[in-house]
């Protein structure tokens, strides 16, 4: 009988241990692997497709990818996006304008999305699990940073990690991105 008692008492105390959030992100790669997760206020946010499983994306409508586009004026805009399509829905992308080389960009200005391909470079989160306003931007003092280290042109990869403060879309609520990574092959356009 104590054999039984102490294998219960063993496999509850297996089963009750909670997972470390950090633990379920993907390895930080750079070989475009269409991976990407990180933390929202310590909370795991991870690409998926649809039916709710997790999925690696295609990097081109998929729940993870990214696209280096060209503008009527020439520049180039980077911008690499995560999904998680399941309800409720939740999702992050960045948009760097004149990117060329890897490095770090302190996303700071206030975006203005309404000056299109001209808008500073930003972060963006988006959760419907927020009540009221659940978009969230980066802008003077909710700055996010994007460190790229692998920015290859030929291949068509981006790879880095990520982190900021954003703050609520007209409001006063904030979200703190921690432990962010991606590893995408991006469409050139």
């Amino acid at each position: 009988m104590y054999k039984y008692w102490c294998g219960a008492v063993l496999l509850g105390l297996v089963s009750s241990c909670k997972k470390d959030p950090l633990d379920t992100l993907p390895n930080a790669t750079q070989s475009g692997k269409n991976t990407a997760g990180f933390l929202a206020d310590g909370v795991a946010i991870l690409p998926h497709d649809e039916t709710g499983g997790y999925s690696l994306g295609s990097g081109a409508g998929g729940p993870v990818g990214g696209r280096w586009r060209k503008t009527r004026r020439g520049a180039r805009i980077l911008e690499v996006y995560l999904a998680d399509r399941r309800r409720p829905r939740a999702s992050w992308s960045f948009h760097l304008r004149g990117i060329v080389q890897p490095g770090t960009y302190v996303l700071e200005d206030e975006p203005a999305l309404t000056l299109g391909d001209l808008t500073p470079p930003y972060m963006t989160y988006h959760n419907e699990r927020v009540e009221a306003k659940p978009s969230f931007y980066s802008g003077p003092g909710y700055a996010g940073k994007v460190t790229i280290t692998r920015f290859d042109t030929v291949q068509h990869i981006v790879a880095g990690t990520f982190e900021g403060r954003l703050i609520e879309d007209g409001g006063q609520r904030t979200v703190q991105i921690t432990d962010g990574r991606f590893d995408v092959r991006f469409k050139r356009q």
